[in-house]
């Protein structure tokens, strides 16, 4: 099948491992730059998550339960008037 194929000697194979000493530490580099970005938008999530929550609570209260808080209820309607982003 191959008989007539022969090798050209002109050319040259070069061949690069796919994982080297340098390319191990741009893997890592990259993994902890992944991994920072998934801590630090799943620690903003849980933030948002509870000022979610807690406005929610706030907005339940009765005048005697705002007052026990120490909060009037324009400072609760301003509380409540906020996006889940804002502190």
């Amino acid at each position: 099948m191959y008989a007539f194929f022969r090798p050209d000697a002109s050319v040259t194979t070069v061949t690069t491992p796919a994982f080297s000493a340098q390319t191990a530490g741009m893997k890592g580099i990259w993994q902890t730059e992944v991994a920072n970005g998934i801590r630090v938008n799943l620690a903003k999530a849980r933030i948002w998550r509870t000022r979610v929550k807690t406005r929610g609570r706030l907005r339940e209260l009765n005048i005697r339960e705002l007052d026990d808080v120490g909060l009037a209820e324009g400072q609760r309607q301003r509380e409540c008037a906020k996006w889940f982003w804002q502190a």
